[in-house]
């Protein structure tokens, strides 16, 4: 299942005026990182709107020179704060929890940390941004109550602009995809599968050129506290890499993601194991995972950004139509 945009569209594909631009804006770093959500939604632009979109690196805080009737997406946590011009319309798509979207698990010390500072920046952008998408239900409705006049939905969180090869898992390196920084509760899961005999893929480096080395991804979530990892995830499916997942709260579509078995953070080293220890039935779920990412999630999330794009060309005319 794709999350649905909130917004409905009546604008006609070709509306009177001068053409409008599309700019993707983040740091090196979230470009780097998130590439293939790039990818994709790049190929979406330039197939509906012509070659004009360009993907824009911004690292220091100061203004972006961008053209004339541009709509800008931004995102990434170390994008800089940032200005444009008055005639540029900016949506920030945000893929990280700035709020407590449940009490349940209890959020740790470390947690209510990481998310103050992550909506710390969030807040020093906010002047620039017109409108918000966020890629989590339960946290787009925290947005969607602090920030009426700028939450606009949710966005699918989707990757690649053409299907990847599937590689089957025993062309693996590795036997478990643990990229992501290093914490003590996910330090206490790795070390319990080494003990079991598997090896751990580096837990630094870039997501997609790691992950396909690798027979099965495992998600932790960083901090104890709600959050989906839906780019991780994803990726891993459209890979064909089955994942173990820390439960995830406040998405009920995780649940139909094929191939995604959730578990308590205690039990994640023994279901992942287990899942190891059967060959067969980890190359079902790998296949199954690959089929359901290219032919279900994958379509339907190209429509639903196609939704998403119409109605903020909807949102930036009524802008301009003001003078702006």
């Amino acid at each position: 299942m794709v999350h649905r945009p909130f917004m409905n569209s009546s604008l006609p594909p070709d509306s009177p005026g001068e053409p409008v631009r599309f700019v993707i804006l983040s740091s090196s770093t979230s470009l780097r990182t998130v590439a293939n959500f790039v990818q994709f939604l790049v190929a979406i632009l330039r197939e509906d709107y012509g070659e004009s979109t360009v993907v824009v690196a911004h690292d220091a805080p100061g203004e972006v020179e961008i053209a004339s009737r541009s709509v800008v997406f931004a995102f990434g946590q170390s994008l800089a704060p940032f200005s444009t011009s008055r005639t540029a319309y900016v949506v920030f798509l945000n893929f990280s929890v700035l709020y407590h979207v449940s009490w349940w698990p209890f959020p740790s010390l470390r947690s209510m940390k990481l998310i103050w500072e992550k909506r710390r920046r969030f807040l020093q952008r906010l002047a620039s941004v017109d409108c918000i998408l966020d890629f989590y239900p339960a946290h787009g409705q925290c947005l969607a109550n602090r920030f009426p006049d700028k939450y606009a939905g949710l966005f699918p969180v989707a990757l690649y602009a053409s299907p990847v090869p599937y590689l089957p898992l025993a062309s693996a390196k590795y036997d478990v995809c643990t990229i992501g920084s290093e914490t003590p509760r996910r330090r206490r899961v790795w070390k319990a599968l080494a003990a079991r005999g598997l090896s751990l893929s580096p837990c630094r480096g870039v997501l997609e050129e790691i992950m396909p080395r690798c027979r099965v991804t495992l998600n932790i979530h960083a901090e104890r506290y709600a959050n989906c990892e839906s780019h991780r995830i994803l990726s891993s499916l459209a890979h064909g890499r089955p994942v173990i997942s820390e439960r995830i709260v406040g998405c009920a579509s995780v649940a139909s993601w094929q191939s995604v078995l959730q578990a308590g953070l205690a039990r994640l080293a023994d279901t992942t194991a287990s899942l190891l220890s059967e060959p067969a039935r980890a190359e079902a779920l790998a296949r199954e995972g690959y089929e359901f990412y290219w032919l279900q999630y994958w379509p339907a999330a190209r429509e639903a950004w196609r939704e998403i794009i119409r109605n903020v060309r909807e949102r930036a005319f009524a802008k301009w139509s003001c003078g702006f």
